[in-house]
């Protein structure tokens, strides 16, 4: 364990349960950007408030979801993140309850370590 720790192969941290009533707000938020977007996901990348955030293909550029504790404190992250100069197009949604909240994934094989 000390060995997968120490390379950054797993990580140990508390995760809050998004599915209890009383754990804030949580919106998705769909982005178009200018260019490649790395200013972009940089941004959201280094705010505390972001706790999914994924480049994409399709409908929008890039895909996050803030988390806030409260409405005002949502209002002004959502402002801030689609008053940047590098966003087209914002469009949010809230999540208004989480149905499924998943965070285990299979650790891959010798094989896939390999190849990477």
């Amino acid at each position: 364990m000390r060995f997968l720790l120490e390379h950054d192969v797993i990580r140990i941290a508390p995760v809050l349960s998004r599915a209890r009533p009383d754990a804030g707000l949580v919106c998705g938020i769909g982005l178009n950007v200018r260019g490649a977007g790395d200013s972009v996901t940089a941004a959201l990348a280094a705010r505390d408030d972001t706790e999914f955030l994924a480049r994409t293909i399709g409908r929008f550029d890039v895909v996050a979801t803030i988390a806030a504790q409260s409405a005002r404190d949502l209002d002004r992250a959502l402002e801030e993140i689609s008053g940047r100069p590098d966003v087209v197009t914002a469009e949010t949604w809230v999540h208004l309850r989480i149905a499924k909240e998943r965070y285990e994934w299979p650790l891959p094989t010798a094989e896939e370590l390999a190849r990477r």
